[in-house]
C-alpha cells in the first residue's frame, strides 16, 4: 500500500502522522484521473489493476474507501481525523451520468412492469409466468432478490459481497449500470421496472 501511495504521490511522507484525508484525496484523483466510476453509477468505484492490488478489493462503495485504506495502512494506528468525503462528491457532479442516491419510499402495493430485457431473464429462471407482467412493488422486490441471490456466485464481488458487479454481463444492460452497492438496490431497480398505467391498474386490480 505505502508503494502505491508513493507512486500516486513521491512526496508523501507518512513519517508526519495520521494523513488519511490525504490518502483518501490522492485516490479519489486516480479514480478520477483514470475514470474509475461504476458506469451508470459513479457512487461505486471499480479497481484498476494497481489499486486493486493495494486495496486488495475489487470494487467499493464511496462510503467504504475509508475502511479499505484503514484496513491495508493504518490497522495499528488510531484514527480520529475526520474524513472529508466532498471531494468524491465533487466528482461525482462531475459525471455525465444523472445519478440520485435519494429516493422516495415506494407503496409495496403500487403496480408494476418489468421491462422485457429483464423479463426474459425471469422467465428463463422460472420466477414468473410468461403471461404475467404485473407485480406489485413489494413482490418486484422479492423477485428481484431472489434472483440476483441465485446468480450470487457470478455477480457478488467476492473481494466485497457489499458490491453487485454487473460488468460484463448480460444484466449489465439491463439495469444500464457496471456495479450497485448492496444498499442501492432500489435505486437500481427503478432501470428494470416501470408502473402501470391507470387502466391496467384497475383491470388488474378488478381481477384481485
Amino acid at each position: 500500500m505505502y508503494e502505491y501511495i508513493l507512486k500516486l504521490d513521491p512526496t508523501f511522507d507518512i513519517s508526519k502522522g495520521n494523513q488519511l484525508n490525504r490518502i483518501v484525496k490522492l485516490l479519489i484523483l486516480q479514480i478520477e484521473r483514470k475514470n474509475l466510476f461504476a458506469r451508470g453509477n459513479p457512487h461505486v468505484a471499480i479497481s484498476d489493476h494497481d489499486m486493486a492490488q493495494a486495496l486488495q478489493v475489487k470494487s467499493f462503495h464511496s462510503s467504504q474507501l475509508e475502511e479499505y485504506i484503514k484496513r491495508k495502512l493504518f490497522c495499528a494506528h488510531s484514527l480520529r481525523e475526520p474524513i472529508d468525503n466532498e471531494t468524491w462528491k465533487v466528482n461525482v457532479v462531475k459525471q455525465k451520468t444523472v445519478y440520485r442516491p435519494e429516493y422516495r419510499i415506494t407503496p409495496k402495493e403500487k403496480l408494476f412492469h418489468f421491462k422485457q430485457s429483464f423479463f426474459r431473464l425471469l422467465r428463463n429462471a422460472k420466477l414468473v409466468e410468461s403471461a404475467n407482467n404485473i407485480f406489485t412493488y413489494e413482490e418486484v422486490c422479492q423477485i428481484v432478490s431472489t434472483y440476483l441471490r441465485g446468480r450470487k456466485y457470478e455477480i457478488f464481488d467476492e473481494s466485497n459481497i457489499l458490491i453487485c458487479m454487473l460488468k460484463g454481463t448480460d444484466l449489465e444492460e439491463c439495469f444500464r449500470m457496471e456495479a450497485f452497492g448492496r444498499s442501492q438496490v432500489h435505486i437500481a431497480m427503478k432501470n428494470i421496472i416501470y408502473p402501470c398505467s391507470k387502466r391496467k391498474n384497475r383491470k388488474f386490480l378488478s381481477l384481485m
